[in-house]
Parts: structure tokens; sequence; C-alpha cells
């Protein structure tokens, strides 16, 4: 369910009107400054310069990764229509699990970074807010142009990802999700790192994989010095809370992919609708708070009354926003019409 922007953003009001209004009618100075504070508060989350900026700096990290892995080779045109470069393969080494390469497939242009810029506006994210991120390597297009978006409009985040990857996603050696965030970082593209990462995969910990693949991405990830391996799904959920500290100070809570420390083992996370949660998904949350599973971060975070921001059934958002698929170019055209 995707909130509608118009419904939720502040009414813009006259700056004449705050004065008249004003108690005692008089004082048109202090009237005035407030005035402009409203009108403030009515800004877009993300303003159109910080937008192209967005886009700018997700179509340099898109081109970096794909140099990062073909060099001067163009990447598969059959899978990759678009020529991102983050496309994977359908079982990689870092594949844990099954899935489309339509969707994938869809995430490889910058006008994600509208959408995301658009559900930030009607979240009432403002610069300087501080917000928290979950990815996984399943949808590398849609956590870039996240991080994007975040960084261009001055918005702190703290995230916490994952290594496993369903198909097509960011599955291949060398190219999983942390060591694309790891080579953005060193290019100077991507202001800071997420501040853990871990396995991913079935309870975050690649349960149901083979034993020889396990130890083989186990030892992968020895080399990266904020790998962490959570023992239970409990302990994945708790870990990111503690990364995340004190859920008052956050302005909302974004999560990309299908990590089951986010969607949890109840079924909230299946059954949520994509785009910013509203009425619907809350009363599903309170239907669910007492079922036998653990509770996934978007049921905790939406109990407790943050915003939050799920990007999972990518098609679905694709058809809503009226994004390109598949996409031909990096650059998507100029949206047509305000949506959804």
């Amino acid at each position: 369910m995707i909130v509608d922007s118009a419904k939720t953003r502040t009414r813009r009001l006259p700056v004449s009107y705050v004065i008249h209004r004003f108690p005692g009618g008089r004082n048109w100075i202090l009237g005035l400054l407030l005035g402009l504070v409203l009108l403030a508060g009515a800004l877009p989350a993300i303003t159109p310069g910080e937008l192209a900026r967005a886009e700018d700096d997700w179509l340099r990290a898109a081109r970096s990764i794909r140099e990062m892995r073909f060099g001067r080779e163009a990447p598969d045109s059959t899978k990759d229509p678009s020529g991102s470069g983050l496309i994977g393969s359908e079982d990689g080494p870092w594949t844990t699990t099954l899935g489309s390469l339509s969707s994938k497939q869809s995430t490889c242009q910058s006008g994600w970074c509208r959408v995301i810029a658009a559900l930030l506006d009607s979240a009432r994210v403002a610069r300087g807010d501080t917000v928290a991120v979950t990815m996984t390597g399943s949808f590398p297009a849609l956590d870039l142009a996240v991080l994007m978006v975040l960084q261009a409009g001055g918005i702190e985040w703290k995230a916490v990802s994952s290594y496993g990857s369903s198909s097509w996603g960011a599955t291949e050696a060398g190219a999983s999700w942390p060591e694309m965030e790891r080579h953005l970082h060193q290019e100077g593209l991507l202001s800071r790192r997420s501040l853990w990462f871990t396995p991913g995969g079935s309870n975050d910990r690649f349960s149901g994989l083979p034993f020889e693949k396990v130890y083989a991405l186990e030892r992968l990830m020895k080399g990266e010095p904020r790998a962490v391996h959570p023992g239970t799904l409990s302990q994945a959920v708790d870990l990111r809370r503690q990364a995340f500290g004190r859920w008052r100070n956050l302005a909302a809570y974004i999560n990309v992919g299908g990590g089951h420390a986010a969607i949890g083992s109840n079924h909230f996370g299946r059954l949520a609708d994509p785009g910013l949660m509203g009425e619907n998904e809350r009363l599903l949350a309170e239907g669910l708070e007492d079922s036998d599973g653990v509770t996934g971060l978007l049921q905790y975070y939406l109990m407790k009354g943050l915003p939050v921001i799920q990007f999972q059934a990518v098609h679905d958002l694709t058809e809503d926003w009226g994004l390109p698929h598949p996409p031909r170019e990096l650059r998507s055209p100029a949206f047509l019409e305000d949506r959804p």
C-alpha cells in the first residue's frame, strides 16, 4: 500500500493568513517568522536539486560497479538491458534463494530515486533526521538508490546489510552487496558503510543450504571485519535493533529485499503491501501481534508508530510509479504525471 503524499503532506498556509491570525494581530514580525516555519515544514523531504544530485550519484555508482565487474566490456544485454552491471547470475556463490530476473531488471534505472524521495516526503522525513535501513544483496540497484537519496538529502542513516541474494542479484564472488559497498566507499561515492554484515538467507544464517556451500560462504565472509553471525533469527533481529538505537530517535525505517530479520517468521512481511505502510498494514500487524514466530523489524517499528517503507513486490511498485519495464537506459525518462 502506498500512501498518497497529497493526503499526508503538510498543507501550505499563506504568510498573510498566519500574520492576521497570530494572537494579538499586531506582532507581524513574529507572525512572519511563524509563517516561514510553517512554510518550511511544507517543503519536500528531498528538494528538486537534491533529487537531481541523487540520480547523478546513482548513475556514477552504477557505472563504477559496472567497471569494477566488467572493465571495458559491456554486460550481457539480454540479462541486463539497461547495461547497469547490477545484474548477477541465477545461481552464483551468494545465491541463497530463487528470484525473478524481470524484477531485478526493473530496478536498474535512476527513476527509483524519485520514488524513494516521494515516499520519504510522504513519511515526513526531513534533512538532519536519522533513518534505519536494512538491505540484502537481492536488489543492489535499489540499495544504491536508497543510500544515494538519503546522502543527497542530508538524511543520516544507520544500516545493517546481509550477504545473501536471490537469483540475479548481487550473487557473484567479488561482487556481493558488502563488496559493492566497500568499493563505492573507497571510491568516495558512498559516505559510509553498513554497521554490520550478516549472512542472510533463511533465518539470516544460510539455513537450508548444502553444508559445502555454507562452509565456502563463511570462509568468504572472514575477510570482512564487520561480518557477524547471529545464532538465531531472534538474535538477528536484536542485532539490528541494537545497532539502530532507540526507535524514538529514528524518523523512519526502510527495508529493501526479503531479509528474514525484516519480514519475520510470522508472515507479516510477506503479507504487507510494498511502499509506505499505512492503516491496512497496521491492522495486519495488530492481528499478528500474538501469533507464533519471530516478529520482524517491519512489524516491530510499525507497531511503535514509526513510518515504515518496504521495497518488495517490485513489479507492483514499478507499475504504480510508471517506470519503464524493462528499462533500456540507466537514466529514467521524466515522469509524465505525479504518481501514485
